[in-house]
């Protein structure tokens, strides 16, 4: 896998910002009445925020909406092991009168294609271009 965006990757600092604010966001306990507390011994309160994280799910949601987005922009390219298909290019050259000197112009550059070993091509030259188009097909 290739990414054509690999900065974009940074974007995944985003995430400590709904971290903080789940971990960060105050939960006051529920006082309740309770009938008697003369028989309980008095302990300072303990804060047990942070023990456990508690919603989980709604945690994994504020995360995903940010990585899923910087995962995009950082623009993934799956390579594939399978090799390209094959592709055949074949050149039309006109080589009527109607062409005149330009016709040794488009034969070079017909020449060049033919020889491009990453895609070759065949060329055919035809004085009736409209005719040897259905066999070049």
């Amino acid at each position: 896998m290739i990414w054509r965006n690999p900065l974009a990757w940074f974007g995944l600092l985003t995430l400590a910002v709904p971290l903080a604010v789940h971990l960060l966001a105050r939960r006051n306990p529920e006082r309740r009445r309770f009938p008697t507390l003369r028989f309980v011994p008095a302990t300072p309160p303990l804060s047990a925020r942070w023990s456990r994280l508690s919603d989980l799910p709604l945690l994994a949601l504020r995360l995903l909406i940010l990585a899923v987005p910087t995962a995009a922009l950082a623009g993934p390219l799956l390579e594939s092991r399978t090799p390209a298909p094959l592709t055949h290019r074949v050149v039309l050259v006109d080589t009527s009168a109607s062409m005149g000197a330009a016709r040794d112009e488009a034969l070079a550059r017909a020449a060049e294609l033919a020889a491009d070993p990453a895609a070759p091509a065949l060329v055919v030259p035809t004085a009736r271009p409209g005719a040897a188009l259905a066999g070049a097909a």
